[in-house]
């Protein structure tokens, strides 16, 4: 096989397993931003001052039926330094956002977990925001559930 045919033979190849590349019109939209907190910890039982670099992706479906599908999914790349042990964490990662709606009801649901891990010493930590509603067709709320963002402890001390 000469190099010409070896060449084409490599980029056919690379063409047919390489994911579909949506065009610009397809209704994805990006926002980036950068979101600062000073949270409790409450299982390291300090506050902790975070940066989080957040990358949100949006896409809006609607169906034939009219019903709606509004998929946010956001990722992170963080740092949270602990006020008092001055120990440092970084985290990365995301969840969706899903929002579904159409003549009867709206659900709205988002779960996202970061898992925190030390640079230098403590444990893990997995940080968790969990939050459901649906609505029905006269708009009043059938589930609510909002648990508070929480934080447990994962592993030892290193």
């Amino acid at each position: 096989m000469n190099y010409k045919s070896t060449l084409a033979s490599v980029v056919a190849g690379l063409l047919l397993a390489a994911p579909g590349v949506a065009p610009a019109n397809n209704g994805v939209s990006t926002n980036e931003f950068t979101f600062e907190n000073s949270p409790f910890n409450d299982c390291l039982g300090e506050y902790w001052d975070v940066v989080l670099d957040v990358t949100q992706r949006s896409h809006l479906v609607t169906t034939r039926s009219g019903r709606e599908h509004y998929i946010d999914n956001w990722f992170f790349t963080g740092t949270a330094v602990g006020q008092d042990s001055g120990y440092t964490y970084v985290t990365h990662g995301g969840g969706p956002l899903v929002v579904n709606s159409g003549g009867a009801q709206s659900t709205t649901i988002l779960e996202l977990a970061l898992t925190w891990q030390p640079l230098e010493q403590g444990p893990k930590v997995l940080e968790t925001w969990r939050f459901h509603l649906v609505q029905d067709a006269n708009g009043m709320v059938r589930v609510y559930r909002d648990i508070p963002v929480n934080h447990r402890c994962i592993g030892r001390d290193k």
